[in-house]
C-alpha cells in the first residue's frame, strides 16, 4: 500500500499534487523500507480530501433552495439504480437526419415508479408554473434518458430548452442551476402558458413593466383599451428601475388616452452608443450600380492588380451608450496601428494622386480584411448561394466564401479562413484559419474548431474551440473554449473558458441560471493536441505557398538578370530603361531575401510544432487574465481566474472586474 501511494503521488498529472522536491520522495521511500508511516503521500491525500470537501461546501451555497433534496441520500441511491437499469434495458429512438439528439426518448417500461417519483423531486417549478429548473451538485449530471423520463413523469412538455437539456448531461466541477423549461409569463388582460402546457391566469396588476434582455427597451403591459391612474403608472416605472430614455408622451398616453388597443406601449428606449474606430485603412467598394445578383460589400470583393482597395482614415471616437436603467454602456479603446500593420499578402502601400496613403492590390484575387486587422488579396473558393450536404464534404486550403447559409450536415475542412455571409447551422467545421459568420451560429451538436478566431452575430447551444471568440450578440447555453480572449455582448447559461481574458456586457439573467466564466485556464491535453495539429497543417500550407512564391521570384530574377546582360552588350539603350531594370532588380532581390528569411523562420516553427505534438505536456495557467462584465452580472454567475477558487454571485452586480496578480492567492 505504501509503494502504491508513493507511485500515485509521484505520477500525478497536476504538478501541484506531486512531490514538491526529490527530498520528499526520498523521505517516503525510506519510511516505506523501514515500515514507518509515510511522511508526505498520506498527508497529501488527506489534504486533497479536505480541499475537495471545502470546495464542495463553497459551491453548494448556490443551491440554497435545493439543500434538502441534495442532502437526501435515498434520492442519490435511487438515481444510481435507475441509471444502471437504463444502461442495460433502454433502446433510444433513432437519431434524426440532422444528427441532433431526439427529445422523444421513451422511459423504460420496467422503471420503478417510486424511484422515478423521488428523482423527479430534483426538478423544481415556480409558483406560476412558468419556470422549471434543475440543480446539480459538483461533478453531477443526468443521462438524457433519465432526464426525459423525469420530465415526462412531471408532465413538463412546454417551452423545453434543448441547450439546457444537453448541459444537464455534462459534468462540471461547479454547482449549477439549469433552466430546463420556460413557459409564457402572464400579463394584465392576457393569460400565460405553464411548462405543463396549461393556461395561467392573467395578472391581477393593472400594469407591469417589462425590459428587454439587454435593458435597452422597456415596455408597459396593461389591459387593452383601459386608462390607468397616473400614480400607479409612476409606481410601476419606479419599481422597474426605469430612469433613462423615458418617452414622456407614451407615459402620458397610459393615463390620458387615447386607450391603446394592444395593451402594450414602448415607454423607454436606451442609447446604444458607438464603439468608435482607431486610425487605419478602410476598405472601398468599386461597385457603384448593383443588381440583386451583384450586391457585394467592400470586403470579399474581387479586385485586379493595381486596384485601390483601401484608404487611410483618421480615428473616430467612441460614444458611451446608456440603458433604460441608467447604466452606461462603454466601449474599450482600440489599439492604434501603423500603416505597415495592415499589410497582408498581395497588397502594397502607396499614395494616390492627391497624396493620400492607400493600399493597392499587387495580384488579382479576392480582398479580405482579416480578424486580426490585416488586409490581403488571395485566391478564394466561392459558393454563390447556400452550401448544403448535397455538395459533399469540402476540403480546401484556399479562402472559402459562402454567399448564403451553411446548412445541416455540411462538413468543411480548410487550411484558411471560412467566411459565411448567412447563418451557420448544424454543420461541422475544422479550419486552420478563422470562421467569420455574418449571421448567427444556430443550435447543433456538430463541433466547430478554428485555430484562428470565431466571429458571429449570435450563438445558440453549440460547442466551439478557437484561438479567440467574438460574438456580437447573445450566447445561449454554449460551451466556448479559446486559447486566447473571449468577447461577447451577452451570455446566458453554459460555460466560457479562455486562456486569456473574458469580456461581456451582460452575464446571466433574472432567473439565476448558472453561467460559468473561467479566464486564464488553458486547454487540456487532448484539446491542445488537436489545436497543435491544425496549426501544423496551416504552417505546412503557408510554407508551401512561400516556397512557390520563392520559385516565381527566382524565375523573375533570372529573366531580369538576362535582360540586364543583353542591355550591357547593346550599342544603344533607351533613356531610363537601364535605371528601371536596375530598380526592378533591387526590388526582386529584397523580396527574395525576405522570402528566404520567412521560409527559414517558418521551417523552424514547423519543426517546433511537430516536436511539441510529440512532447505535449500541458500549458500553465495564465494568472494575468481578467474577467470583465461591463453592465450587469446576475445572481448565479460563476467567476473563476486561473486555478483560484470559484466565486459565485449571490446578488446582481453592476460592472464587475476581476483580476488576479501572480503573487495573489
Amino acid at each position: 500500500e505504501a509503494s502504491v501511494a508513493i507511485m500515485k503521488m509521484a505520477l500525478e498529472k497536476d504538478r501541484e499534487l506531486r512531490y514538491a522536491s526529490p527530498q520528499q520522495l526520498l523521505d517516503d521511500l525510506e519510511c516505506a523500507l523501514h515500515g514507518r508511516p509515510l511522511m508526505h503521500a498520506h498527508a497529501e491525500s488527506k489534504r486533497r480530501v479536505a480541499e475537495s470537501r471545502e470546495a464542495a461546501k463553497r459551491d453548494s451555497a448556490l443551491l440554497d433552495q435545493q439543500q434538502q433534496d441534495d442532502q437526501d441520500q435515498t434520492i442519490c441511491d435511487e438515481f444510481t439504480a435507475v441509471e444502471q437499469t437504463l444502461e442495460l434495458a433502454e433502446k433510444p429512438v433513432p437519431a434524426q437526419k440532422t444528427g441532433r439528439e431526439s427529445l422523444g426518448i421513451k422511459p423504460v417500461k420496467q422503471l420503478d415508479a417510486k424511484a422515478l417519483d423521488q428523482l423527479s423531486k430534483r426538478i423544481r417549478v415556480n409558483k406560476l408554473g412558468t419556470l422549471a429548473w434543475l440543480s446539480l451538485a459538483p461533478q453531477a449530471s443526468f443521462p438524457r434518458a433519465v432526464l426525459t423520463s423525469m420530465l415526462n413523469h412531471l408532465s413538463i412538455s412546454y417551452g423545453l430548452d434543448q441547450g439546457a437539456l444537453s448541459e444537464a448531461t455534462r459534468t462540471s466541477a461547479i454547482a449549477r442551476r439549469i433552466i430546463l423549461a420556460r413557459g409564457d409569463e402572464p400579463s394584465p388582460g392576457f393569460p400565460g402558458r405553464s411548462v405543463y402546457d396549461t393556461s395561467v391566469e392573467p395578472l391581477d396588476e393593472r400594469i407591469v413593466i417589462r425590459k428587454s434582455g439587454d435593458n435597452m427597451h422597456a415596455y408597459a403591459l396593461f389591459v387593452p383599451n383601459v386608462l390607468l391612474d397616473k400614480n400607479e403608472v409612476k409606481k410601476a416605472i419606479i419599481a422597474a428601475h426605469v430612469r433613462y430614455g423615458i418617452d414622456v408622451d407614451a407615459v402620458h398616453r397610459l393615463s390620458d388616452g387615447p386607450p391603446d388597443p394592444s395593451g402594450r406601449l414602448l415607454i423607454a428606449r436606451g442609447r446604444k452608443g458607438r464603439p468608435g474606430r482607431a486610425a487605419g485603412f478602410v476598405l472601398v467598394s468599386r461597385i457603384m450600380n448593383t443588381t440583386v445578383d451583384d450586391v457585394a460589400s467592400a470586403n470579399f470583393q474581387k479586385v485586379q492588380k493595381g486596384d485601390v482597395i483601401a484608404t487611410w482614415e483618421e480615428a473616430c471616437k467612441s460614444e458611451t451608450g446608456m440603458d433604460v436603467c441608467g447604466h452606461p454602456r462603454t466601449y474599450s479603446s482600440l489599439k492604434e496601428q501603423k500603416p505597415e500593420d495592415w499589410l497582408g499578402d498581395g497588397v502594397e502601400i502607396t499614395r494616390s494622386r492627391d497624396g493620400q496613403v492607400v493600399l493597392k492590390a499587387t495580384v488579382p484575387g479576392v480582398c479580405q480584411l482579416q480578424s486580426h486587422g490585416q488586409i490581403r488579396v488571395v485566391n478564394a473558393v466561392e459558393y454563390n448561394g447556400d452550401l448544403t450536404a448535397a455538395d459533399g464534404a469540402l476540403k480546401t486550403n484556399e479562402l472559402l466564401i459562402v454567399r448564403g447559409d451553411v446548412e445541416d450536415g455540411v462538413e468543411v475542412e480548410s487550411g484558411s479562413d471560412v467566411v459565411i455571409m448567412g447563418d451557420l447551422k448544424n454543420a461541422k467545421i475544422r479550419t486552420s484559419g478563422s470562421v467569420i459568420v455574418d449571421g448567427v451560429i444556430e443550435a447543433g451538436d456538430e463541433s466547430i474548431v478554428a485555430a484562428g478566431a470565431i466571429e458571429a452575430d449570435g450563438m445558440q447551444v453549440r460547442r466551439v474551440m478557437a484561438g479567440s471568440v467574438c460574438i456580437r450578440g447573445e450566447v445561449t447555453n454554449c460551451e466556448l473554449i479559446a486559447t486566447g480572449d473571449i468577447t461577447v455582448d451577452r451570455v446566458v447559461g453554459g460555460r466560457l473558458c479562455a486562456g486569456g481574458t473574458i469580456t461581456a456586457l451582460d452575464a446571466g439573467d433574472e432567473t439565476g441560471v448558472t453561467t460559468e466564466m473561467w479566464a486564464g485556464h488553458n486547454l487540456d491535453y487532448g484539446e491542445q493536441k488537436e489545436f497543435a495539429q491544425i496549426e501544423e497543417r496551416k504552417l505546412a500550407h503557408d510554407r508551401q505557398q512561400l516556397l512557390e512564391k520563392q520559385r516565381q521570384v527566382d524565375q523573375q530574377l533570372d529573366q531580369i538578370q538576362s535582360k540586364k546582360l543583353r542591355l550591357e552588350g547593346a550599342a544603344f539603350v533607351k533613356d531610363g530603361q537601364e535605371v528601371a531594370i536596375k530598380q526592378e532588380l533591387e526590388q526582386l532581390k529584397r523580396q527574395q531575401d525576405s522570402i528566404q528569411r520567412n521560409s527559414e523562420e517558418m521551417r523552424g516553427e514547423l519543426g517546433q510544432r511537430r516536436q511539441s505534438i510529440q512532447e505535449l505536456g500541458g500549458l500553465h495557467n495564465n494568472e494575468d487574465a481578467e474577467i470583465t462584465v461591463k453592465n450587469t452580472a446576475h445572481k448565479g454567475v460563476i467567476l473563476k481566474l486561473a486555478d483560484s477558487d470559484a466565486e459565485v454571485l449571490k446578488r446582481v452586480q453592476k460592472e464587475i472586474h476581476r483580476h488576479m496578480k501572480p503573487d495573489e492567492e
